[in-house]
């Protein structure tokens, strides 16, 4: 991904560039999380978080470019599914994996 302005169409570079903007807010929401030592302080890495909720706009609108129209309603909906499944089967399977680590380490 080419973000010094590369890119022929600028609608499909201004979606990638979202994109970036999200995850690299979500992984600062995470890092804030991670360094929280007051209560107070989760507000703040939650607003910072919520931004990477655009990135599944941003995706869905560039994924919805590289196909025909016709599919267009099918991609937006696997894109969906996929965001439901990572939220569902997420923090069961991080679950886990943390309580492995932590068997690990005593």
């Amino acid at each position: 991904l080419s973000l010094a302005g590369k890119c022929r169409n600028p609608v499909v570079h201004d979606e990638r560039v979202i994109a970036w903007v999200g995850n690299c807010c979500g992984l600062a929401g995470m890092f804030l999380f991670f360094a929280t030592v007051n209560s107070w302080m989760l507000f703040p890495a939650m607003a910072v978080g919520a931004v990477s909720m655009v990135t599944l706009t941003a995706i869905t609108g560039y994924a919805g470019r590289l196909v025909d129209r016709s599919m267009q309603g099918e991609v937006q909906g696997l894109m969906s599914s996929v965001l439901a499944a990572t939220e569902v089967l997420g923090p069961p399977i991080f679950g886990a994996l943390l309580t492995w680590g932590e068997q690990k380490a005593d």
